[in-house]
């Protein structure tokens, strides 16, 4: 269950923020010293035991998520740990460097939302609402708030007032990404704006539980006012001089005005005589503009005026009828009226939404910078739209129900063709990023990296609000922190370099294939500095000394010592390149920076690319694969522009599906990367429910392979009362040469697995064989040896079982079938029999995938 705190008195938009996280399924608890208000408007939420209120901050509680609106101080009576993601509601003119030092010596770093005046040239209107005045005015209840030294500003309760300022002159702002929302924005737009930004889905809101790896950035400079700047603001503003209709504040919330009264206390403080001096009163009108109504009203009036009815007598009786002018009258009001409230606003969310569709199609086409003009049209029609929408939805309640659901329609629609633009300009990032990595243009590194980070951070929050999943997501979340560590990892402090692994898959090993050729790439300044290739022999012939191997591979191969040349021979990719960083530093005295392996299908779709033509037979010598190798990378190195994305998009397709595996030695990075799914590493167990994890991964010697291969996978599953039932069919076909060799079979199951047997059918005959299992920290792995020739036909049968969840009343199962790097697809059917209790029914789950990525599979019963 995850926790979340709220520290707030009432308002608005922590109103709606509570409700959200509620329904993502959240406690929620709410610390106020006025916890009435929060009562009222609550209700029945309270007897569901999942909001709760105090006035003290509850202890011995672990906060997923906390929020803080204005009193930033009570933060630091929390007892936080360090994995709890926060935000901070607080003025943009407050003191907040002093605090946030404080938060970062614990290892605290938490997202700073600024509320208050970031407005450019051309906003002057807005000015002259100060941002503590609107801050207060929204967080605290009605009473005389001390600000600076002696000054005070009477601040009004009243809902009006912060509906106003919430419609009015709202600003979010987060480091130097400022989001300004103009002149109308509703309190549960500000939710959603909120909500998106940690990570919630507008449809059924669902936290996402996997933190985003991320160095929050302390910001460096923070405005301040001080009094005088305040009073002169003041004095911009309209006085309306008191009367004793207006006087006093119930007399002006009956007038619905905006107002501030400033206490004669400060005329006090600065020694000034108030005998007899009442305190002034400042009034602020609203701002709304009615224009647009009352010029529909005066269209109302002019047609009531010329459509003067015409009385006709007949049988003694008076009968009105409408002349032609007032029937024309009654049309033009009508389609005005079907102009302003239906075309206007929704015509440009159509369009929006046309526009966004091509842009998207011109993209696919690869047509950049045609499909930036539509989605920039696109957006700035949804905007549009948005806007006009909430303004028509809070001005005329008798159309809200028309209004209602398309708000948050053209919210949607907003958000997606802004997440289409900054994808956009994303890409064109990348294209000067390419650009100035391969030598062809200077560039300010600093402005590009910054603009990297923040485009795929934004980006990737949208995605993640919208409940966008997949290639894309990731690979955004692997750029936001790229643009954060770009300097370290382009080698503009020091030089760095990485290791290439080019292995051939069509012999498969543990984290790809056999390795036959090395690659070092170095770069300085950002820039690529060379990229040498060598054979894998000639740096085994280097090395000095007799490593010992893992007990499996002596098994396996019947040899007592280990070679870079196998050094892959690690599931999880990431000890696989931690493997040979160690042999690389060992024969030739190189230390790198990160590992890449990528194997012969990504070459060739590179080469098709690049118009390198695959060499024939490379398979039968491994030095015609090499110079192929080298021939590709030589090519990749001068790739014209018009290239980019369609080896971005072969990219991304090959990381997706395991032919590029990735390692980095910054912590923070390699985690990104392993959360995207690039990093070949196993995962751990993630969820409160029947967790099972499944996988095959063959290790094949003395047989070179070339489509030769039919693999099957059928799993059975039966989640009984105290334990879950696994057998796994694998069958293997393969069509070879008829040279004969040896495969290795590797089971990868949860840590708690306990093997039952293993059985062997090949040429009719069944046997069951034994097996070796090792235990690691995050799975455990059983394997057994086949012999298998050409023609041969194989069956292995796995069975295994593993305890219940603690959750013994987990209605919950969840499924992961690993895909080996390397492999080719291969049909896969699963079946889950849900068989908890011999008085009910057993429930029976068919699913089948192709394993051409990593499948999950989440299932409630």
């Amino acid at each position: 269950m995850l926790y979340s705190l709220v520290v707030s008195e009432f308002n608005l938009i922590a109103y709606e923020l509570v409700l959200r996280l509620y329904e993502g399924g959240c406690v929620v608890l709410v610390k106020s010293e006025k916890p009435l208000t929060w009562e009222k408007y609550l209700g029945s939420y309270l007897s569901t035991g999942k909001i709760l209120l105090s006035k003290d901050i509850p202890s011995n509680t672990f906060i997923n998520y906390l929020f803080v609106f204005g009193n930033k101080r009570e933060i630091e009576k929390l007892k936080i740990n360090t994995s709890s993601k926060i935000a901070l509601i607080i003025s943009l003119y407050e003191e907040n460097l002093e605090v946030l030092e404080k938060l970062k010596s614990k290892s605290l770093f938490p997202v700073v939302f600024e509320v208050g005046e970031s407005f450019g040239e051309g906003d002057n209107e807005f000015r002259e609402f100060p941002a503590n005045v609107i801050f207060r005015e929204i967080t605290q209840s009605a009473r005389f708030t001390k600000y600076e030294n002696n000054s005070e500003f009477f601040i009004a309760q009243s809902k009006d007032a912060a509906d106003f300022v919430l419609k009015n002159t709202f600003s979010l702002s987060h480091d130097d990404d400022i989001k300004f929302f103009g002149k109308r924005i509703n309190s549960e737009i500000f939710s959603l704006v909120l909500s998106r930004h940690y990570g919630y889905k507008t449809d059924n809101p669902q936290i996402i539980k996997q933190n985003v790896i991320h160095k929050h950035l302390l910001p460096e400079n923070i405005k301040e006012i001080n009094e005088n700047d305040l009073l002169e603001e003041f004095s911009k503003l309209k006085f309306y001089p008191p009367s004793r209709e207006t006087s006093g504040v119930s007399s002006w919330m009956k007038a619905k005005n905006f107002s501030l009264r400033r206490d004669y206390a400060h005329n006090e403080a600065q020694g000034e005589d108030t005998t007899g001096v009442s305190p002034r009163e400042l009034h602020i009108k609203k701002q709304e503009e009615k224009v647009e109504v009352k010029a529909f009203n005066d269209l109302l009036s002019l047609s009531d005026k010329v459509s003067q009815k015409k009385a006709v007598k007949s049988n003694g009786k008076k009968i009105f009828k409408f002349g032609y002018g007032t029937k024309f009258s009654i049309l033009t009001s009508l389609a005005i009226f079907l102009f302003w409230f239906f075309v206007l606003p929704f015509l440009p969310l159509a369009v929006s939404g046309i526009g966004l569709q091509a842009s998207l199609v011109l993209l696919n086409k690869e047509l950049v910078k045609p499909a930036k003009k539509l989605a920039v049209v696109s957006n700035e029609l949804s905007s549009y739209s948005l806007t006009r929408l909430q303004r028509h939805y809070t001005s005329y309640r008798f159309l809200r129900v028309f209004y209602e659901s398309a708000v948050f329609d053209a919210y949607k629609i907003k958000t997606l063709s802004e997440s289409n633009l900054i994808r956009l300009n994303l890409i064109e990032e990348n294209f000067e990023l390419f650009d100035f990595i391969l030598g062809k243009k200077e560039l300010d590194k600093k402005d590009l990296f910054n603009e990297i980070y923040l485009n795929s951070d934004k980006l990737y929050r949208d995605l993640s609000h919208l409940g966008i999943n997949g290639i894309l997501k990731n690979s955004v979340l692997v750029e936001r922190q790229f643009g954060m560590e770009a300097s370290n990892l382009l080698g503009f402090n020091k030089e760095s370099s990485y290791l290439i692994l080019f292995q051939n898959n069509n012999v498969p090993r543990p984290s790809g294939g056999l390795i036959y050729g090395v690659g070092i790439a170095k770069f300085g300044n950002g820039k690529l500095k060379n990229i040498s290739i060598s054979s894998i022999d000639s740096l085994d012939k280097q090395l000095k000394g007799k490593v010992s191997p893992p007990k499996d591979f002596e098994i396996f191969s019947n040899k007592d010592f280990w070679l870079m040349r196998d050094s892959n021979w690690s599931s999880d990719f990431n000890i696989a390149a931690e493997v040979s960083e160690w042999f690389l530093e060992k024969e030739v005295g190189e230390k790198v920076d990160g590992v890449l392996a990528i194997d012969v299908n990504f070459i060739a779709e590179l080469g098709q690319i690049l118009g390198v033509n695959e060499v024939e037979n490379f398979s039968q010598s491994e030095g015609l694969l090499l110079d192929w190798t080298k021939n590709i990378v030589e090519s990749l190195t001068k790739t014209p522009e018009n290239l980019y994305l369609r080896i971005s998009k072969a990219t991304l397709k090959a990381l997706k599906e395991k032919h590029i595996s990735v390692y980095m030695n910054s912590l923070s990075m390699r985690k990104s990367i392993n959360l995207a799914g690039f990093g070949g590493s196993i995962p751990i167990r993630n969820c409160d429910c029947d967790y099972n994890m499944m996988g095959v991964i063959e290790s094949w010697d003395n047989l070179t392979l070339k489509e030769e291969v039919k693999r099957t996978q059928s799993l059975l599953t039966e989640i009984k009362k105290d334990e879950v039932v696994n057998t796994l069919n694998y069958w293997i076909d393969y069509r070879g040469d008829g040279k004969k060799g040896r495969v290795q079979f590797r089971l990868i199951t949860p840590k708690v697995s306990e093997l039952v047997k293993v059985v062997i059918k090949q040429d009719g005959v069944s046997s069951e064989v034994e097996s070796n299992s090792v235990v690691y920290e995050n799975r455990f792995e059983t394997f057994v040896i086949a012999d298998i020739g050409g023609g041969s036909n194989l069956l292995v049968t796995f069975s295994w079982k593993q305890p219940r969840s603690s959750e013994q009343d987990s209605s919950e199962y969840t499924l992961f079938i690993r895909k080996q790097p390397g492999l080719e697809p291969m049909p896969v059917a699963a079946k889950t029999v849900i068989n908890k209790s011999s008085l009910t029914k057993p429930q029976d789950f068919f699913y089948n995938t192709d394993l051409r990525e990593d499948f999950v599979l989440s299932i409630k019963y």
